[in-house]
């Protein structure tokens, strides 16, 4: 920073650490106070520019907007929460107990890939298909099908997924979670190739 702009701003900071022990006397002790000062910093270069004002004192100014609205970036990132991890299996746990859903004929067993919904789950299943039906047939101009759910064996027999197909599944111990195996090798595979392609290229340059 040019060194007699930082000498203007050395007073000015001064100031702003008075203004800050005022806010936090007042109950501004969030980052209210920190976007208070960057409103308040930002009026005055908005008024400078329109006055015509100096140009080094339009600099000042500038340069202590910055300042502050790195001061209120750096609030923002320490009031943010830290980000919780997602457990799947409890999450299906919770909805079933408040049935949102739970597998048809659970009581005889269930079966796979049938599901029963209860009061709230209907009211969310609802919400889902309005909000489908908004986007795409009244505004995508699309035609709405409504077909089973379930596929006799013949169909499946006749595309080759009885005889042919047979993905392997993996899971997550630690969330519940399921992925088909060719699909995280793929991933993964993509992933080092990437790594080793950033690596050539650095040794060429």
């Amino acid at each position: 920073m040019d060194p007699e702009v930082e000498a203007l701003l050395a007073p000015m900071r001064y100031g702003i650490r008075q203004l800050k022990c005022q806010f936090m006397c007042m109950g501004f002790t969030n980052s209210s106070l920190f976007r208070a000062l960057v409103k308040e910093q930002g009026d005055l270069v908005r008024s400078l520019k329109s006055s015509g004002a100096p140009e080094l004192d339009v600099k000042k100014a500038v340069a202590e907007l910055k300042t502050r609205k790195k001061a209120l970036e750096d609030k923002e990132l320490e009031l943010t929460p830290a980000e919780a991890s997602f457990d799947r299996a409890k999450m299906e746990d919770l909805l079933k107990r408040r049935f949102f859903y739970d597998q048809s004929f659970a009581i005889y067993g269930g079966v796979s890939g049938q599901y029963d919904f209860g009061p709230m789950g209907c009211a969310a299943k609802a919400n889902i298909l309005a909000q489908w039906r908004s986007h795409f047939v009244l505004e995508e101009q699309m035609l709405e099908v409504d077909c089973t759910m379930l596929t006799p064996e013949p169909v499946l027999k006749a595309s080759g997924h009885v005889d042919k197909f047979a993905d392997l599944m993996v899971k997550d111990v630690k969330n519940g979670e399921c992925f088909r195996l060719d699909h995280l090798i793929k991933a993964h595979l993509e992933k080092v190739g990437n790594r080793s392609q950033i690596f050539n290229t650095r040794n060429t340059l």
